[in-house]
């Protein structure tokens, strides 16, 4: 009786291992993007929820003026996100994912944006009611204040 494995079932073996790396590979190719959009989507909601509140809180109730920007209630320390506008826009860009949060002291609206390619997590687009277009997913959305 020989010890050990022969050709065909090391074959088989490695056929197999070979299969399951190329469903894993496909499953997982795009989970950075996927973090990402979750990550920038974690911001906008937090900003949509808090900076009317707080611009109320601070123009209507402290400062009786108009005259802020959206740097005075969100600060964000990573390098991709950019002020723009004087201040009144928030833009990140990187890979395929863009998004941007507005702050509008004229008709008082916060305008949020986020679009990223090739994201296939229902769960994230159900949850935000992610509108599916040919290969682009996007979220717009004003609240008044």
């Amino acid at each position: 009786m020989k010890k050990g494995f022969s050709l065909v079932e090391l074959v088989f073996v490695i056929v197999i291992i070979g299969i399951l790396a190329t469903i894993a590979i496909t499953r997982f190719s795009n989970i950075g993007e996927q973090a990402r959009a979750n990550s920038i989507m974690k911001i906008i909601t937090d900003a949509e929820s808090s900076i009317p509140s707080a611009y109320v809180s601070l123009v209507d109730m402290e400062l009786n003026t108009s005259v802020v920007s959206l740097s005075d209630f969100i600060s964000i320390t990573n390098q991709d996100w950019i002020f723009k506008d004087n201040n009144n826009t928030l833009s990140y860009k990187k890979g395929g994912v863009e998004a941007y949060i507005k702050l509008s002291d004229v008709n008082r609206t916060l305008s949020t944006y986020l679009s990223w390619k090739d994201v296939n997590d229902t769960e994230l687009k159900n949850s935000f009611n992610i509108v599916t277009g040919s290969t682009t997913e996007e979220r717009n959305r004003t609240i008044p204040f």
